[in-house]
């Protein structure tokens, strides 16, 4: 009588922060001379002419052509500080986080209360996870006097698609303090975030993002009761906000409260629907609810709006093989193990379902690649045990048994007289 291999299933149930910010505005400070010392547009010009054209560049969203100017200006005036502002804001839109920095770093070593450089770098270095500094930047901005200026800054969520512009660098107290906020939770000090965005939420009460934030940081704390009061009231101050209804869901989804969260996924996603996220919750949750088709519907949205995804292939693959389309599951784990070679549950469920198929020597191949990433992988030598026995090799299947108790894996008593007879 065959022994059969139990499925092993994850799922990235989770809260996510709404408010990482991406400043819309910096490569390297000196990589450049070459490109324009043989050009003489560039050097006939003078620096403030560079900057000028540079800035029109920018303004076209040719950064490469405007990194060009700006280095041109800095070499004919290597104090001209707002080429570096304008360099770091050209390198920062071509992704070129950490030479905008240095940039930035530059402009404020000259000019210290550069009230927009202090917001971009600060905002920066919030992105670059270096929150202890990105604090101080944004404590800094707090202390310098209101001024004059068109500065524009922008935020992207980082689960939500787009742009929006939110801040000025007069009169953001409210998005600084959020910041201060975030970089707080960032640090883990969740009781000094709280009073962060609480001053952020007095000074602007309509912005739910805020709401979401300090809803979160309460969830971290394990006081789900305020979690879910704070994206109750985010919900409405703005009934559109996806990331609120998100929330609820993942919270009802750890309370086993399914249909509720199913309820509230789809509210996501019907405001959102680019939310890869929440259609990977969702899709778990009808696996909760054995509804595998409606999971693998919502598995292939996730993948079509996030490809790169590893644990999404992982999981639509078992679904798959749950429904017995094993080819199909096979695929799925190799796009998995593509895009993550050490993903040891993915070799594990290749080598079950290539046990299914009867690919035997193949799946003993995938049992020892499990291993090999996952020295400790207890369940691997289990299901490599039961196939090792069904496969009338039961002096292997005895040692990866007890290898498998010696870490800890529950074994039936039956299962273990009958192996290890």
């Amino acid at each position: 009588m065959r022994i059969k291999i139990p499925d092993f299933l994850t799922t990235c149930i989770g809260i996510h922060l709404l408010l990482v910010v991406h400043l819309t505005y910096p490569q390297s400070n000196n990589e450049r001379n070459e490109a324009f010392e043989g050009r003489s547009t560039f050097l006939n010009n003078s620096a403030s002419k560079n900057l000028q054209l540079g800035n029109h560049a920018l303004d076209e969203g040719n950064y490469d052509l405007a990194i060009d100017y700006y280095d041109a200006s800095l070499y004919k005036n290597h104090l001209l500080t707002e080429a570096y502002y304008a360099r770091a804001m050209a390198k920062e839109w071509k992704g070129l986080q950490k030479a905008a920095l240095t940039d930035y770093n530059i402009l404020l070593e000259l000019v210290p209360e550069h009230k927009e450089g202090i917001m971009a770098r600060a905002i920066l270095r919030y992105n670059l996870e270096q929150f202890n500094l990105a604090f101080e930047d944004f404590e800094k901005f707090l202390t310098l006097p209101n001024g004059e200026t068109t500065a524009v800054f922008f935020r992207s969520s980082l689960f939500e698609s787009g742009t929006d512009k939110i801040i000025t660098a007069q009169g953001a107290s409210a998005e600084i303090y959020n910041y201060m906020g975030l970089s707080k939770t960032g640090l883990g000090a969740f009781n000094e975030a709280i009073i962060y965005f609480n001053k952020a939420i007095q000074l602007n009460p309509n912005a739910s993002d805020y709401i979401v934030n300090r809803g979160i940081v309460f969830e971290k704390l394990g006081d789900k009761i305020k979690a879910i009061k704070d994206y109750q009231l985010a919900l409405r101050v703005d009934p559109d906000n996806a990331l609120a209804s998100y929330n609820l869901g993942s919270l009802a989804t750890a309370a086993g409260e399914n249909q509720l969260a199913l309820q509230t996924y789809s509210e996501a996603i019907s405001k959102d629907p680019t939310l890869a996220y929440a259609y990977t919750e969702r899709a778990f949750t009808k696996l909760q609810m054995n509804d595998l088709q409606g999971a693998l519907i919502d598995y292939d949205s996730a993948l079509v709006l996030d490809p790169h995804d590893p644990e999404n292939w992982y999981n639509r693959g078992l679904v798959k093989s749950r429904v017995e389309d094993y080819e199909s599951a096979i695929n799925d784990f190799n796009m998995a193990i593509d895009l993550e070679p050490a993903y040891e549950n993915a070799y594990l469920s290749r080598a079950n379902t290539l046990i299914k198929m009867d690919e035997y020597q193949a799946a003993m191949d995938n049992y020892k690649l499990a291993i090999f990433y996952y020295p400790g992988f207890a369940l691997a030598y289990y299901n490599r045990a039961i196939a090792r026995y069904n496969h009338d090799d039961a002096d292997g299947a005895c040692k990866d048994l007890q290898t498998a108790i010696s870490l800890n894996f529950e074994i039936a008593h039956s299962t273990f007289n009958k192996i290890c007879k």
